[in-house]
């Protein structure tokens, strides 16, 4: 159920409201979509969020070739946001009280007149009371455009979007990424109508059919036939029955098998209420129940809309369906019964799809106008603001409004932000938790980070429009998710401890601390209940799952200071180790250079097994170093690695990097020496955002000049730019080729070597990964449960050389 739906009383409705209508006062764009039910909103604010700044520390007197440390401290940003609601439109009076008393720019007093979009048939009723309660314009948008632009939004932004829905398999939700060309597909939008779109690009759309059978038929006869009125009571009452206690079936008609001739399964329907007809005219038949009725009710206008929609897309060719609005609302028969009358009529040929946001498409497209920015407007009239063929509507007690706490305002409005520049932009899905209606329980809202920085895909992957970066799909595997989800919830204490020491266990760090834990336990408790709440479900989204979390509570980088400890010991011993490394023979020193990249990935914290060990100060660099170079690796393809760089030597590489510490210091940097001795340019990509004690592209800025002191043939790549370092664009412990930063992916667009180091971005993502280009996945196995599924033990070796088709069938030959 939706957070603002289902009311009893105003009062009720505001406490909802607080709870789920978050950073009204950073609020610079708002839109509207009013449907005469349900209104949707959808709002961009701007919020503080703490991030760390980093500032290198010059060296101390008299200990000028000592490796100088940097400083770290805490910063506001300012953060845009999408946000999302729903409520039910007798509560829009009240509603627009609540959103003035807390909307720092329509609180003000100015002669300034604010325009908001709106959409949908409400969108003219209502305008006069837009005016009168916030004193903005109101402009209507096109209903079919803002749908079109909402969805294709959604499609081309937000990852696993789009998903199939079949009941009874495992997993029901598969999620499609989609291709970057999503065009044309047809689009049902079904609110108390149908609406069918053809879109075929991001400004051509065509409304080619519609029916008048839709959700709101669905609702009206409900309401006629049973008891219940509300929307959701009658889907749970649906729930329960079974149609073919009302519905007349082949089998029914046939008294048997049908005729072969026909081609008729005995299940198939032959006619929605067809008993009830018969019963009509005979007294002694049975009372059908509520739950049967309900049922038939929701199976015929389903089937109605999906056989409706396929037939569209065979006439016009198409063969991707999505399905959109709030008739739909994530329900199981629903979609399943939807997804079987598109089966049955588009013999197979044609997807129904279906939208993870499917009842904010409406309000999103209003949004992203230009003109839905809270920017100024010369004021005018307040009677040109609205349809004067709609008068206002009067309060009354289906409209009720109520007193509102208020908010005063000690500082002018944050400055504004053009729509323009979030359509152009990229952006992350985090969620939320909110109230339900009438329980304790909370439910996860999304919301959307504006990411200002462009982001794109990896331009070396093989089959890009396949490309899948999880090794472990959690919905369909149950025993991998009830491992994971265990080990994640084992860990928020251990999470929450570290979060509050990092602050010196302050009394706000700990309560802040201890709202983490309680917030990320329900996150999981939710996934549990339902492992496609929020997407797909991997070790990758639990894990940014958990660092959303730390963020929401301002803990933004609570490794900081056990990095900068690690990278000062680590620079403190890589002369000594270079200069051990230099006096091996060439092919002796490429194995001791890789076993220093794979005892150096042992020093990983997110690692419950490692990260006992480096608690404790049992784990040494050079202890790892001799157990891996001295024993076998599980996978060892350096023969392969030496005959490549000897016949056939990289001429530009990106390695992917992970850990802070001995693994950027003295396993990640003296590999990458190796290359630039072969006259290899190499760009070192890290992390843009803190996470676990990974180090970051801002860190390696500071390192790398520290670095180059200590090393002449660093020093002269740092200098000419054959060795750099970017930013990946990603704020995980795993990657996503898919969302990298787009300055990275065009840099590595004549990359002729990849490198991907670590558990969390070479094996729990990217394991089955393919490039078109040589790829090399290093990584030290440090959980035993995924090292024996792997076939594998607890700390073994991984060192997988993978070429290209093309070269590999070369390398057989040779």
């Amino acid at each position: 159920m939706a957070a603002a739906e289902g009311c009893e009383t105003p009062q009720a409705f505001i406490s909802l409201v607080q709870g789920t209508l978050k950073d009204l006062d950073g609020v610079t764009a708002f839109a509207i979509d009013i449907g005469g039910s349900l209104a949707k909103l959808a709002y961009y604010a701007v919020h503080s969020e703490t991030h760390t700044t980093f500032r290198p520390d010059p060296p101390s007197p008299g200990h000028l070739d000592a490796p100088p440390l940097y400083s770290a401290e805490p910063a506001d940003q300012e953060v845009g946001r999408l946000h999302f609601a729903v409520f039910e439109t007798k509560y829009i009076s009240t509603c627009l009280d609540f959103i003035k008393s807390h909307v720092r720019a329509l609180s003000t007093d100015t002669p300034i007149t604010y325009r908001v979009n709106a959409t949908g048939g409400g969108a003219h009723k209502y305008a006069q009371l837009f005016q009168e309660k916030l004193g903005v314009n109101f402009k209507k948008m096109d209903e079919m455009l803002c749908l079109c632009r909402g969805v294709n939004f959604l499609l081309n932004k937000i990852p696993n979007e789009a998903f199939t829905f079949r009941q009874g398999r495992v997993p029901q939700h598969h999620f499609r990424h989609v291709s970057q060309n999503i065009f044309p597909y047809l689009l049902v939008n079904i609110g108390s109508g149908v609406s069918i779109v053809r879109v075929d690009s991001e400004t051509q759309y065509t409304r080619v059919d519609g029916s008048a059978v839709g959700g709101g038929t669905f609702w009206g006869l409900a309401s006629l036939l049973t008891a219940a009125s509300d929307f959701n009571a009658i889907l749970d009452l649906a729930h329960d029955g079974d149609s073919r206690s009302v519905d007349m079936l082949v089998g029914d008609i046939y008294g048997g098998a049908a005729p072969a001739s026909l081609g008729l399964d005995n299940d198939l329907l032959a006619s929605s209420f067809g008993k009830a007809a018969r019963s009509a005219r005979d007294p002694a038949a049975r009372h059908f129940s509520e739950r049967d009725i309900a049922k038939s009710l929701l199976d015929m206008i389903s089937n109605n809309i999906g056989q409706i929609a396929c037939l569209n897309a065979r006439l016009y060719g198409l063969k991707r369906i999505y399905f959109g609005g709030f008739f739909i609302r994530g329900r199981p028969m629903t979609m399943n019964k939807i997804t079987l009358a598109v089966d049955y009529w588009g013999k197979g040929e044609i997807d129904a799809l279906f939208l993870r946001h499917e009842g904010y498409i409406g309000a999103i497209g209003a949004l992203l106008a230009e003109s839905a920015t809270l920017s100024p407007h010369p004021a005018a009239p307040a009677a040109s603001a609205a349809d004067p063929a709609a008068p206002a509507p009067a309060p009354d007690a289906a409209n009720p409004s109520v007193a509102l706490p208020t908010e005063s305002f000690t500082s002018p409005p944050r400055p504004l932000i053009p729509v323009s520049r979030l359509q152009g932009s990229s952006w992350s899905e985090k969620f939320t938790l909110v109230p339900v209606t009438d329980t304790p329980a909370l439910v996860g809202m999304f919301q959307l980070d504006h990411r200002p920085r462009l982001y794109g895909q990896l331009p070396l992957l093989q089959d890009q429009g396949r490309y899948r970066p999880d090794l472990e799909d959690l919905i369909a595997d149950a025993e991998a998710r009830q491992y994971w989800l265990a080990l994640f919830e084992e860990s928020a204490s251990k999470f929450a401890e570290l979060a509050a020491k990092s602050e010196s266990n302050s009394v706000a760090a700990l309560q802040r601390a201890e709202a983490f834990r309680r917030t990320y336990l329900e996150h999981l408790h939710i996934l549990s209940s339902e492992p496609s709440a929020y997407g797909e479900l991997s070790v990758r989204s639990m894990l940014d799952l958990r660092e959303q979390c730390l963020r929401e509570f301002r803990f933004a980088d609570m490794y900081w200071l056990i990095k900068r400890e690690e990278n000062a010991a680590a620079l403190a011993k890589l002369a000594s180790w270079l200069s051990f490394l230099d006096a091996m023979p060439w092919p002796g020193r490429q194995r001791a250079v890789v076993a220093g990249l794979l005892a150096g990935n042992c020093f990983d914290w997110g690692s419950k097994e490692t990260a006992s060990r480096m608690e404790s100060g049992s784990l040494d660099f050079h202890g790892e170093w001799k157990r891996v170079h001295d024993g076998a690796w599980a996978v060892d393809h350096l023969e392969a690695w030496v005959d490549l760089l000897t016949k056939k030597p990289p001429r530009r590489a990106v390695i992917f990097v992970d850990n802070s510490g001995a693994d950027i210091v003295l396993g990640v940097l003296p590999f990458v020496r190796e290359l630039l001795r072969l006259d290899c340019s190499v760009i070192i990509a890290a992390n843009s955002v803190p996470v676990l004690n990974d180090v970051t592209h801002e860190e390696l800025q500071i390192m790398l000049p520290t670095v180059a002191r200590l090393c002449p043939i660093l020093c002269t790549a740092l200098e000419s730019g054959k060795l750099s370092s970017m930013q990946s664009g990603s704020s995980s412990a795993c990657i996503d080729l898919q969302q990298l930063d787009q300055d990275l992916c065009d840099r590595c667009a004549d990359c002729d070597l990849i490198i991907i180091e670590g558990m969390g971005r070479a094996i729990h993502t990217n394991y089955t990964t393919r490039f078109t280009r040589p790829c090399v996945k290093v990584a030290l196995l440090k959980n035993s449960w995924l090292a024996r599924r792997l076939g594998f033990n607890l700390y073994d070796s991984i060192f997988q050389l993978e070429l290209p088709a093309d070269d590999a069938s070369h390398a057989q030959k040779d």
